[in-house]
């Protein structure tokens, strides 16, 4: 499988994997900003591609980010047809700004097959187990076991 990317400026960076086991490829900003606690930006990453038909490429944080600094994206798929500018829409969390600079890797991309699918309306579905329940009722409570020792 192949994704053929176009530079639409010079300065874009075309997006590779860390290693050859990552699943996802990382996709870098064209552009220079500091994102201020609670503010969402659209970044360029100045690319556009051509995707295979049957898959779409699923954006998703850079674990990094997400988790260090409390940097999510919102939205993220792009389809096969889509020849557009790649952006990334990026929210802040934290308390703090972040500065991002033009060639940081800010997402990672993960190509994913897009099954056919039917969309039909029915008057009723089957039933299950579960049912209903949704936000939180599978939760159960967690038990740890604290480390001890060097």
């Amino acid at each position: 499988m192949q994704i053929k990317f176009q530079k639409l400026v010079a300065w874009a960076t075309i997006p590779s994997k860390s290693n050859d086991h990552a699943a996802g490829f990382d996709i870098a900003s064209t552009v220079d900003h500091t994102l201020e606690p609670g503010e969402c930006f659209i970044f360029h990453t100045g690319l556009a591609a051509s995707i295979e038909e049957g898959y779409c490429v699923v954006l998703f944080d850079r674990s990094g980010m997400g988790a260090k600094k409390n940097i999510h994206r919102l939205a993220g798929v792009i389809d096969s047809d889509y020849r557009g500018e790649w952006l990334v829409c990026l929210v802040n969390l934290s308390e703090n700004s972040h500065v991002i600079h033009a060639g940081d890797n800010i997402i990672q991309g993960l190509v994913l097959p897009v099954p056919e699918l039917s969309i039909i309306e029915v008057d009723s579905l089957d039933e299950t187990e579960r049912g209903s329940k949704g936000f939180g009722s599978s939760d159960k409570p967690k038990q740890y076991t604290p480390i001890t020792g060097n």
